[in-house]
């Protein structure tokens, strides 16, 4: 996967989310390996690949409605909330308190993303 995005065959945002995805699923299968990702890289590669800011991200209203249909506006939100729900599943493993810090604050703010 890391020599696709090297390639420009895939986006950082879709490695990040693969690399969740399929480290997760060894973890579920028990599979040990000295070569999967940690957590802190895998959290890490998620929030590396969000292309805005939280508050950047925010697409919602106070009464949850999207505030705008703008592809612009939405499509990085979209991204953003992808790898946060990816990203999520390593938070009780990460060895990085800023990292967990980070993450913990997209997860605050996900509800609000489209």
């Amino acid at each position: 996967m890391r020599e696709a995005v090297a390639r420009g065959d895939f986006s950082r945002t879709r490695h990040a989310g693969d690399m969740a995805y399929f480290v997760r699923g060894m973890r579920l299968a028990q599979v040990t390996s000295p070569g999967l990702p940690s957590a802190d890289d895998v959290v890490r590669a998620c929030l590396d690949a969000i292309t805005v800011t939280p508050g950047q991200a925010v697409a919602r209203d106070d009464d949850g409605r999207l505030m705008t249909f703008d592809r612009a506006v939405l499509l990085p939100s979209w991204r953003a909330r992808t790898l946060v729900n990816a990203a999520q599943w390593y938070l009780d493993a990460l060895g990085d308190e800023v990292l967990a810090g980070r993450l913990r604050e997209w997860i605050e703010v996900r509800q609000w993303l489209a």
